[in-house]
């Protein structure tokens, strides 16, 4: 059973970082999971000042997170505006789904995408509570950690030719594209008509809990 741990960082720090990790072919998950293994296997954190010194700390604990890349890919995700919403505004209701969520993403454990369709009916939902430049200025800040499907000419054929509802058709469509894992929507409508690929936030998460015995606990340190 998995936990989730979440952590502050200089935003300097953590794309630095981040670059290395990608380069590495890892993931932030992964370095959390190697220096929680260093902990327990030394009994203390690693020492950067011994890389200068010739000691092996840092060789060891590198060593241990290159063996990690083996582990699996991150999940796909694929979300609508209804969900997206909530990383712009403050729901309580559903707020500690979007903070799932985003540790997720954070952590690299799920990569968050959408389509430019959702991405429109979001920009319709903001621009009735703010001004658009404010609305447009939060889609362009989400699109730091919330992915686009690219969406060609074929695909808006077959979205055409689809009998479901248009805007569920592209969504299955980017599915089938990203091989994504899930379709989380708080739309009832949508998941009612394809109960096999759509969830909510909530649904999702206990899915995990089900399948493959992962508790998602957001410890803030």
């Amino acid at each position: 059973m998995d936990a989730m741990v979440t952590a502050r960082v200089p935003v300097e720090v953590k794309e630095r970082v981040g670059s290395i990790l990608r380069e590495m072919g890892s993931s932030p998950t992964e370095l959390v999971n190697a220096a929680y293994d260093y902990v327990l296997k030394y009994g203390k954190l690693p020492d950067v000042a011994s890389c200068a010194r010739g000691e092996a700390d840092l060789q060891i604990f590198s060593a241990r997170l290159t063996r990690r890349k083996g582990a699996d890919g991150a999940l796909r995700l694929l979300l609508d505006d209804t969900v997206l919403v909530d990383f712009i505004g403050e729901r309580r209701e559903t707020c500690a789904c979007r903070d799932k969520l985003n540790a997720l993403q954070i952590t690299g454990t799920a990569e968050l995408w959408t389509t430019v369709f959702f991405y429109e009916r979001l920009l319709a939902r903001l621009e009735r509570e703010l001004t658009e430049p404010d609305a447009r200025g939060a889609l362009i800040s989400m699109a730091e950690f919330v992915e686009v499907c690219s969406f060609d000419e074929e695909d808006m054929i077959d979205a055409l030719w689809d009998e479901k509802p248009f805007l569920l058709s592209t969504a299955l469509i980017c599915v089938g594209k990203l091989k994504a894992d899930c379709f989380i929507t708080y739309d009832e409508d949508l998941i009612s008509l394809a109960p096999e690929k759509a969830c909510t936030p909530e649904g999702f998460f206990d899915g995990l809990e089900i399948k493959r015995g992962i508790v998602f606990e957001l410890v803030d340190f």
